[in-house]
């Protein structure tokens, strides 16, 4: 069980390794950028994760809530 004051966003999940590295090079050389989606409940937290999937070279997609989490 997680603490009270963890604050869980579900991402980088939806992708194999071999193409989150493939995909995420060619975002970040200024190619296509493939949609990264990602989940939570906790807004603030959704908002500390996006600059994170960006830098890693893909588009954030807001996904929702962790109940609708792939």
């Amino acid at each position: 069980m997680l603490g009270e004051q963890v604050r869980l966003v579900r991402t980088f999940n939806t992708k194999y390794p071999n193409e989150l590295l493939e995909l995420g090079i060619a975002g970040q050389r200024g190619g296509a950028r493939a949609d990264m989606p990602y989940w939570g409940d906790d807004d603030e937290a959704k908002k500390a994760v996006v600059p994170l999937i960006e830098d890693a070279g893909f588009t954030a997609i807001d996904g929702g809530g962790l109940s609708e989490a792939l």
